[in-house]
């Protein structure tokens, strides 16, 4: 919602691909009709990737010989992460 409220154009376009999945009489539109709506899953796949569902490092460990990480050698049993940046701008 924070990237749709940021992009009216997107905004307005999403709900039309919706609306032209469902039926009138349709009050909540189930997985079977929205699975395969290719501009929600546009805006699904572009908002997890540019702002993970986690704000936290994914702590690896290095192997027991060592590993060679960006050109450095990082010893044995090394606890290892990435920072990833996930807060919108």
């Amino acid at each position: 919602m924070f990237w749709l409220l940021r992009n009216p154009n997107c905004l307005a376009h999403l709900p039309k691909e919706v609306d032209n999945a469902l039926e009138s009489t349709d009050i909540i539109a189930t997985y079977d009709k929205v699975w395969n709506l290719p501009y929600l899953k546009a805006c699904l796949d572009e908002s997890l990737r540019t702002t993970p569902p986690f704000s936290y490092n994914l702590p690896r460990r290095t192997p027991l010989e060592g590993a060679i990480i960006l050109e450095e050698y990082v010893p044995g049993h090394t606890s290892v992460s990435i920072f990833i940046l996930c807060c919108p701008p």
